[in-house]
Protein backbone atom coordinates (compact mmCIF):
# COMPACT_ATOMS: atom_id res chain seq x y z
CA UNK A 1 0.00 0.00 0.00
CA UNK A 2 3.06 2.69 0.64
CA UNK A 3 4.35 2.00 -2.44
CA UNK A 4 1.23 2.34 -4.30
CA UNK A 5 0.55 6.01 -2.38
CA UNK A 6 4.15 6.94 -2.85
CA UNK A 7 4.00 6.11 -6.52
CA UNK A 8 0.51 8.25 -6.84
CA UNK A 9 2.50 11.54 -4.79
CA UNK A 10 5.33 11.11 -7.36
CA UNK A 11 3.11 11.05 -10.45
CA UNK A 12 1.59 13.96 -8.58
CA UNK A 13 4.43 15.67 -8.47
CA UNK A 14 5.41 15.22 -12.00
CA UNK A 15 2.26 16.56 -13.46
CA UNK A 16 2.61 19.77 -11.14
CA UNK A 17 6.35 20.24 -12.41
CA UNK A 18 4.88 19.88 -15.90
CA UNK A 19 1.76 22.00 -15.60
CA UNK A 20 1.60 23.51 -18.47
CA UNK A 21 -0.68 26.67 -17.91
CA UNK A 22 1.36 27.73 -14.43
CA UNK A 23 5.05 27.33 -14.91
CA UNK A 24 5.10 28.27 -11.11
CA UNK A 25 2.77 26.45 -9.85
CA UNK A 26 5.54 24.11 -8.38
CA UNK A 27 6.69 27.13 -6.40
CA UNK A 28 2.87 27.70 -4.65
CA UNK A 29 3.27 23.82 -3.69
CA UNK A 30 6.67 24.97 -1.46
CA UNK A 31 5.12 28.22 -0.66
CA UNK A 32 1.67 27.03 0.81
CA UNK A 33 4.15 23.84 3.20
CA UNK A 34 6.63 25.99 3.76
CA UNK A 35 4.48 29.12 4.98
CA UNK A 36 2.18 26.82 7.30
CA UNK A 37 5.23 25.44 8.28
CA UNK A 38 6.88 28.33 9.29
CA UNK A 39 3.94 30.32 9.90
CA UNK A 40 2.76 28.12 12.91
CA UNK A 41 5.83 27.21 14.28
CA UNK A 42 6.41 31.83 15.06
CA UNK A 43 2.77 31.73 16.09
CA UNK A 44 3.48 28.59 17.94
CA UNK A 45 6.49 29.74 19.61
CA UNK A 46 5.09 33.04 20.52
CA UNK A 47 1.54 32.61 21.69
CA UNK A 48 1.41 28.75 21.90
CA UNK A 49 -0.35 27.27 25.19
CA UNK A 50 -2.75 24.89 23.81
CA UNK A 51 -1.17 21.49 22.63
CA UNK A 52 -2.02 20.15 19.53
CA UNK A 53 -1.42 16.20 19.78
CA UNK A 54 0.95 16.29 22.43
CA UNK A 55 1.79 12.28 22.16
CA UNK A 56 2.87 12.90 18.61
CA UNK A 57 4.01 16.58 18.13
CA UNK A 58 4.93 17.66 21.87
CA UNK A 59 5.93 21.19 21.03
CA UNK A 60 3.03 21.82 18.23
CA UNK A 61 -0.23 24.28 19.24
CA UNK A 62 -3.48 24.88 18.37
CA UNK A 63 -2.73 28.30 18.12
CA UNK A 64 0.55 27.81 16.22
CA UNK A 65 -1.51 25.73 13.90
CA UNK A 66 -4.48 28.39 13.59
CA UNK A 67 -1.30 30.87 12.94
CA UNK A 68 0.07 28.66 10.18
CA UNK A 69 -3.00 28.37 8.29
CA UNK A 70 -3.58 31.97 8.65
CA UNK A 71 -0.15 32.92 7.47
CA UNK A 72 -0.27 30.86 4.89
CA UNK A 73 -3.39 31.65 3.12
CA UNK A 74 -2.55 34.94 2.97
CA UNK A 75 0.88 34.11 1.31
CA UNK A 76 -0.90 32.25 -1.36
CA UNK A 77 -3.48 34.52 -2.08
CA UNK A 78 -0.42 37.01 -2.81
CA UNK A 79 1.14 34.21 -4.44
CA UNK A 80 -1.83 33.93 -7.08
CA UNK A 81 -2.22 37.62 -7.56
CA UNK A 82 1.72 37.80 -9.16
CA UNK A 83 2.03 34.15 -10.43
CA UNK A 84 -1.54 32.88 -11.54
CA UNK A 85 -3.01 36.24 -12.90
CA UNK A 86 -6.66 34.85 -11.04
CA UNK A 87 -7.77 35.29 -7.73
CA UNK A 88 -11.15 34.10 -6.78
CA UNK A 89 -12.71 35.33 -2.94
CA UNK A 90 -12.95 31.70 -2.35
CA UNK A 91 -9.93 30.60 -2.57
CA UNK A 92 -8.54 31.68 0.67
CA UNK A 93 -10.79 28.88 2.25
CA UNK A 94 -9.10 26.65 -0.57
CA UNK A 95 -5.84 27.52 1.05
CA UNK A 96 -6.91 27.43 4.32
CA UNK A 97 -7.12 23.44 4.07
CA UNK A 98 -4.62 23.28 2.09
CA UNK A 99 -2.38 24.60 4.67
CA UNK A 100 -3.85 22.36 7.57
CA UNK A 101 -3.66 19.18 4.77
CA UNK A 102 -0.14 20.32 4.26
CA UNK A 103 0.10 20.40 8.78
CA UNK A 104 -1.83 16.90 8.99
CA UNK A 105 1.18 15.21 6.49
CA UNK A 106 3.57 16.79 8.94
CA UNK A 107 1.59 14.91 12.13
CA UNK A 108 1.40 12.17 9.78
CA UNK A 109 4.92 10.90 9.38
CA UNK A 110 5.34 12.12 13.34
CA UNK A 111 2.92 9.69 14.30
CA UNK A 112 4.57 6.88 11.98
CA UNK A 113 8.11 7.88 13.70
CA UNK A 114 7.35 7.82 16.96
CA UNK A 115 5.22 4.41 16.27
CA UNK A 116 8.42 3.09 14.95
CA UNK A 117 10.77 4.78 17.50
CA UNK A 118 12.89 6.72 14.95
CA UNK A 119 13.97 10.16 15.94
CA UNK A 120 15.06 11.24 12.35
CA UNK A 121 14.80 10.05 8.95
CA UNK A 122 17.88 10.55 7.93
CA UNK A 123 21.16 12.84 9.13
CA UNK A 124 21.58 15.01 6.27
CA UNK A 125 19.80 18.07 8.04
CA UNK A 126 21.05 17.81 11.40
CA UNK A 127 18.69 19.13 13.94
CA UNK A 128 15.69 19.14 11.55
CA UNK A 129 14.68 15.56 11.90
CA UNK A 130 15.76 14.48 8.54
CA UNK A 131 15.40 15.27 4.56
CA UNK A 132 11.85 13.40 5.04
CA UNK A 133 10.96 16.06 7.38
CA UNK A 134 11.44 18.71 4.97
CA UNK A 135 9.47 17.13 2.64
CA UNK A 136 6.65 15.31 4.48
CA UNK A 137 3.60 18.09 4.13
CA UNK A 138 4.46 18.50 0.69
CA UNK A 139 4.65 15.11 -0.11
CA UNK A 140 1.14 14.42 1.54
CA UNK A 141 -0.19 17.72 0.20
CA UNK A 142 0.59 17.42 -4.03
CA UNK A 143 -2.15 15.12 -4.98
CA UNK A 144 -4.48 18.04 -3.14
CA UNK A 145 -2.73 21.05 -4.25
CA UNK A 146 -2.68 19.67 -7.69
CA UNK A 147 -6.34 18.75 -7.83
CA UNK A 148 -7.24 22.75 -6.75
CA UNK A 149 -4.76 23.47 -9.70
CA UNK A 150 -6.76 21.40 -12.21
CA UNK A 151 -10.53 22.44 -10.83
CA UNK A 152 -10.03 25.62 -9.59
CA UNK A 153 -8.15 27.90 -11.81
CA UNK A 154 -8.92 26.32 -15.35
Amino acid sequence: VSGLLISFTTFCLFQLIEFLPYPYAFLGLVLIASSADTGAWFVGKNWGKTPLWKSVSPNKTLEGSVGGVVISSIFMMIYCQFFMMSVKWYFIFIFAILAILSALGDLVQSKLKRKYQIKDSSSLIPGHGGVFDRGDSILFLTPFYLLFLVFALN
